[in-house]
């Protein structure tokens, strides 16, 4: 099949058009949310693609929303919901998700995209698809990377390469590669050519201090901190009393660990902490038992909010949560659920700013009460964790990544 054809090139409309091509979860919209509210307030036209779940939070920035429907998101729900794959097979199966994925979506944008001609495409690391349809269509590419940037000193997608090339999953990624590179005339990735791949703007959403090997990328990655804007759920959160607050959740996606929050309450039930506890969508709560009076247990919190008043947080290790809790000087005790998260527990060890528990084994109510007293006594994580948010609010945030977008889009409609 071939690609679409580009449209005549034409004078340059009054306001300036970029398209949004975005994976629908939770940790890679929510850091471009701010930055698409403030283009559209200077005036960019923003189209925004991605999944159905995310129309009311991206309309309510003034973008135009286009559904998408994602396999890996469909995918990736279904696992985090059966928990049926091993580490090893989740990290073969990845590449394999997201080419699918690609394959997927790209009949469902390229249409549109070639019809609204936008000046340049803006896409999520893990949107193969929006990579390809900037190709195919010849229109500029940028990059949003909302956790950690790839170059020749660092990547996550080096692991990835590192699975058995015999394994069913490795050798699907391959037949669905070259089978996508021929409907459209791209290139047949390689699964290190996933996250290698590199734009002339690449927007990354944390600071430089916490990425890998952060000095050694160029001026063309922008480490901007995460997205920290004003919120409609401001306020709704206000902790009472004098006990300090701990904070516990496992993120939106891989939290379906009922044990896991029958442990905190066998090991803080009991303490001297007021505990705020988000539990997600896909744990049955009365099946948790009884609820300690020092619990405050709900699905959803306003975890900004939140975290402005806790003293320590108990976290999955998403990138978005990590970032937030740094952005508000909160230590870290990180309970990866999948291999990014595991990367950044690491990296938050070996930076000093909290506690890693790597394996499910050593999530105990007795290990959890003693690493929280510890991260509250340790001065050096204390003067680490504020030197970090120092780092992260220098960033420059949403506004400097939405600067940095606009005067992009000024220069490639220069051209």
């Amino acid at each position: 099949m071939k690609a679409p054809s580009k449209a005549p090139s034409k004078a340059p409309s009054k306001a300036p058009k970029l398209a949004v091509v975005n994976l629908g979860a939770h940790g890679h919209v929510n850091p471009t949310l701010p930055v698409v509210s403030e283009l559209v307030r200077r005036g960019v036209d923003v189209l925004y693609f991605t999944t159905a779940a995310f129309e009311a939070a991206v309309t309510a920035t003034g973008a135009r929303f286009f559904p998408t429907d994602s396999l890996f998101i469909r995918k990736s729900g279904e696992q985090a919901q059966e928990a049926h794959d091993s580490p090893a097979d989740m990290v073969a199966r990845f590449p394999l998700r997201l080419i699918e994925d690609a394959a997927h979506m790209l009949p469902q944008i390229l249409p549109i995209l070639e019809e609204e001609d936008p000046d340049a495409i803006w896409y999520d690391t893990m949107t193969v698809a929006g990579r390809f349809a900037a190709e195919l269509l010849k229109i500029p590419g940028m990059l949003t990377k909302p956790s950690y940037a790839a170059n020749r000193h660092f990547s996550l997608g080096k692991h990835l390469a590192q699975v058995d090339e015999s394994h069913p999953a490795r050798l699907q990624f391959k037949d669905k590669a070259q089978e996508l590179a021929r409907k459209w005339n791209v290139p047949a990735l390689a699964v290190h050519e996933l996250f290698a791949h590199a734009e002339p703007l690449n927007i990354v959403f944390m600071p430089r201090a916490f990425q890998p090997a952060g000095d050694t990328f160029d001026e063309t990655f922008a480490f901007v901190g995460p997205s920290i804007a004003p919120r409609p759920t401001a306020g709704a959160f206000r902790h009472e009393g004098d006990d300090p607050l701990l904070f516990i959740s496992l993120g939106t996606v891989f939290n379906n660990w009922p044990q896991f929050f029958t442990t905190c309450f066998e090991a803080f039930g009991d303490s001297p902490l007021s505990v705020v506890m988000a539990i997600g969508d896909k744990v049955d709560q009365d099946r948790l038992g009884a609820i300690p009076k020092n619990f405050r247990v709900e699905r959803h919190v306003p975890q900004l909010d939140v975290l402005q008043q806790a003293q320590a947080f108990i976290t999955h290790g998403g990138m978005n949560s990590t970032q937030e809790a740094l952005y508000y000087g909160v230590p870290l005790l990180v309970i990866p659920q999948m291999m990014e998260q595991a990367a950044t527990a690491r990296r938050v060890e070996e930076l000093g700013l909290g506690k890693a528990f790597l394996e499910r084994p050593q999530v105990t109510p007795q290990s959890l009460r003693a690493a929280v007293a510890a991260v509250a006594a340790d001065a050096q994580i204390k003067a680490n964790v504020a030197a970090m948010q120092a780092a992260v609010r220098g960033a420059g945030g949403y506004l400097r990544a939405a600067d940095l977008l606009a005067a992009h889009l000024t220069k490639v409609r220069a051209r």
